[in-house]
């Protein structure tokens, strides 16, 4: 065999499966570590509540809104509140004051006892 025609190939040239392998162990990993730099980033590790804006309290994977301080962007993050809803609370908060409760929402036009019910676990009021 003369050795000045001997070609190099390439490992994965004949295999294809490989790489693709390859490629979704990466894409796993990489996901991976990038999730888990998001939520140190955030500070959600364990159970630790951790402010991340003045309106959303975050505790694990529960988010609590706070309705005096919320975005409408924020409250549409409720139970059944979408962005036209969250947006007359906003303006409802602006024109007649703070909510003193949960309860409260129910002077907003769209909004009774049972949409409330709802969004009660997921709505705190604070001064």
């Amino acid at each position: 065999m003369d050795e000045s025609k001997v070609e190099y190939e390439f490992v994965f040239a004949k295999r294809p499966v490989q790489w693709v392998i390859v490629i979704a162990v990466s894409c796993v990993i990489l996901g991976m570590m990038y999730s888990r730099g998001l939520s140190q980033r955030v500070g959600v590790e364990g159970g630790s509540t951790v402010e991340s804006s003045p309106g959303i309290r975050e505790k694990g994977w529960l988010a609590q809104v706070n309705l005096n301080y919320s975005s409408a962007r924020e409250l549409a993050l409720l139970n059944g509140v979408g962005p036209v809803l969250a947006s007359r609370i906003v303006a409802d908060r602006s024109l007649k004051g703070a909510f003193e409760s949960v309860d409260d929402l129910q002077r907003v036009r769209g909004i009774g006892p049972r949409k409330i019910a709802d969004i009660r676990g997921m709505a705190i009021v604070t001064e």
